[in-house]
């Protein structure tokens, strides 16, 4: 029974620590470096949004600002209900009375179809040879479409993502645990981009060649998954530029990074016919990596709870290592009703671990009961607090 307690340990371990790790060692000692160079290549921007009228404009403003400009602003709005289509309509006469700014172009989806074909429906209509996909909530620094695009002088790369930052200051009891899993993510980027592609891209802020481009299934929920792991699948590189920045606000409470990782999760599983296809192209690398990084995560909960009921069948250490682990978790259920217990760095990390090994769980079970497209649609209303 030890056996099977140390094989459940090591798996886990090699799943956080290790894989990073070796990421690590090996962006040293293979690098495998692109061409970046200033270019002039012509960018569309697209954006999906749903019920986002009250940001908006902002959001619209900051898109303009960005220098150089885009050539094209290109939003879908996906099934609004509310007075979205008007506060776009203000924005664009204003454009059109002050000159000087981007073509702002309007399509709307109805009924609401989802992300995924508010997607579609953009690019079709872009005309640039680049595509900026951006998200209402988030805000760019002014150079982030000057940085995206330097990497497109090396035609090997065919996505660039930047890097998505939470503002300081504001963050609600989930923001400190949520941010040393963001640390952990942007290291694997990182060194995953130095030694080939990423497996992903920050679906907030990516740009990708338009000839590159796939429509996405109407099932695919983690659009800045599939469009890479699709452009992996052509031979050409998925790349990152951390100094390309979209801001964002820190998730507000756990309820808010519940969900978020409910839908992402659902969204690897979703995902796993893309990794055939990475096979079929001659891919297997990019297939490995898929697993080591997105897939190991997904069957780390159940590999959980083989550890806890193998322990507690044991005796002596092995039983006592069993109740540390129950009692790990019933500490994650306290913190649960009792969120100051949270402040403790070691408290909060632990927490957000046992939250994503849970959202992990749930998600596999949306995945199965085809209930993936759902949480889009729905929104954060579908799923609540652990």
């Amino acid at each position: 029974m030890s056996l099977v307690v140390v094989s459940c340990l090591l798996a886990v371990l090699a799943s956080y620590l290790g894989y990073p790790l070796w990421l690590y060692v090996l962006a040293r000692q293979k690098p495998s470096p692109w061409i970046r160079q200033a270019n002039s290549l012509p960018v569309s921007i697209v954006l999906a949004a749903h019920n986002e009228s009250f940001r908006l404009r902002s959001r619209l403003e900051n898109l303009a600002g960005l220098q150089p400009p885009p050539n094209e602003i290109i939003v879908v709005l996906d099934g609004c209900q509310d007075d979205s289509q008007t506060c776009l309509e203000l924005v664009a006469a204003d454009w059109r009375r002050k000159g000087g700014f981007p073509d702002l172009i309007v399509i709307e989806q109805i009924p609401q179809a989802g992300k995924s074909a508010a997607l579609n429906r953009g690019v079709a209509m872009a005309s640039s040879p680049l595509i900026l996909f951006a998200d209402a909530r988030q805000q760019f620094e002014p150079d982030v479409l000057g940085l995206l695009r330097e990497s497109f002088a090396d035609p090997a790369v065919g996505a660039v993502s930047g890097e998505l930052c939470f503002r300081r200051g504001l963050a609600g009891d989930a923001a400190v645990p949520a941010g040393l899993y963001w640390k952990l993510e942007k290291s694997i980027r990182r060194n995953q981009a130095l030694t080939g592609s990423v497996m992903g891209a920050t679906g907030a802020v990516y740009m990708i060649r338009r000839e590159l481009f796939q429509p996405l299934r109407e099932a695919e929920l983690v659009d800045d998954l599939a469009t890479p792991l699709l452009i992996i699948a052509t031979g050409k590189r998925v790349v990152f530029e951390p100094a390309a920045i979209a801001w964002d606000e820190p998730p507000s409470d756990t309820t808010v990074e519940w969900r978020r990782k409910v839908r992402t999760l659902t969204g690897v599983w979703l995902a796993l016919p893309l990794v055939g296809n990475l096979l079929l192209h001659g891919q297997a690398a990019a297939a490995l990596r898929f697993v080591a990084h997105k897939l190991s995560r997904l069957v780390i909960p159940w590999v959980l709870l083989l550890m806890l009921v193998a322990s507690l069948s044991g005796q002596g250490a092995l039983f006592w290592f069993g109740l540390v682990q129950l009692g790990g978790y019933l500490l994650a259920l306290l913190m649960r009703h009792w969120p100051a217990l949270r402040r403790l760095p070691l408290a909060s990390t632990g927490y957000f671990f046992v939250l994503l090994n849970l959202a992990a769980a749930r998600a596999l079970w949306l995945a199965i009961n085809g209930a993936g497209q759902q949480v889009w649609k729905a929104g954060p209303k579908v799923e609540t607090k652990p």
